[in-house]
């Protein structure tokens, strides 16, 4: 008789048990510390899942969020390039300001990694085009020190100012000699660029 009560409830035991080891869950704007790690969206836009991305919105987390680097989403999404994501991001209002611990902006990311349909998408929300990161470089000058020459254009056709100086006294046209980019040097001559 005790082992069929045992055996009755021992199965409801062990489920209690487990439940209380689970993850609690964390309404939006709260800090996450009980959630899993891999369950958030900087996760979903880490692993370039669009899907879990649009779940994570809906369920109310913020666009602004950061990851455990203090990343932002949007830089996140611009780090990995998928412009869909960027999308969903700006469209549930991701501030286009927001920099990582270096001063980076998902500007100077999409710019770094010469990703020109993410770079449309950020200038048509109004990213700041000349915003300047720790260094003082802005995304010009990411773009010319990588030798990324199409994301240079539109970043020039776009307004970009090309004599803006990074904290050590360079600019663009430095940037993109500095690093043997003879292409990206060019077109920032043609753009009236000289030293």
């Amino acid at each position: 008789m005790k082992y069929r009560v045992l055996a009755v409830f021992l199965p409801a035991i062990l489920l209690s048990a487990i439940a209380t080891l689970s993850p609690l869950p964390v309404r939006a704007g709260e800090s996450g510390l009980f959630e899993d790690p891999k369950n958030t969206l900087t996760a979903a836009i880490g692993t370039n899942d669009p899907g879990r991305v649009k779940f994570f919105l809906k369920r109310g987390d913020s666009p602004d969020g950061r990851d455990r680097d203090d990343r932002p989403a949007l830089v996140l999404a611009a780090m990995s390039g998928d412009p869909l994501i960027v999308k969903m991001l700006l469209d549930a209002h991701a501030q286009g300001r927001a920099a990582d611990a270096d001063g980076n902006t998902a500007l100077h990311w999409a710019a770094k990694r010469g990703n020109t349909d993410v770079l449309l998408l950020l200038l048509d929300a109004h990213a700041p085009i000349d915003a300047q990161n720790r260094q003082g470089a802005t995304p010009l000058m990411l773009a010319a020190g990588a030798g990324q020459t199409g994301t240079l254009r539109l970043l020039l056709q776009e307004r970009a100012d090309p004599r803006v100086m990074d904290y050590t006294g360079h600019d663009a046209l430095d940037w993109a000699e500095d690093n043997r980019h003879s292409g990206a040097a060019k077109m920032l001559r043609q753009a009236g660029v000289s030293h």
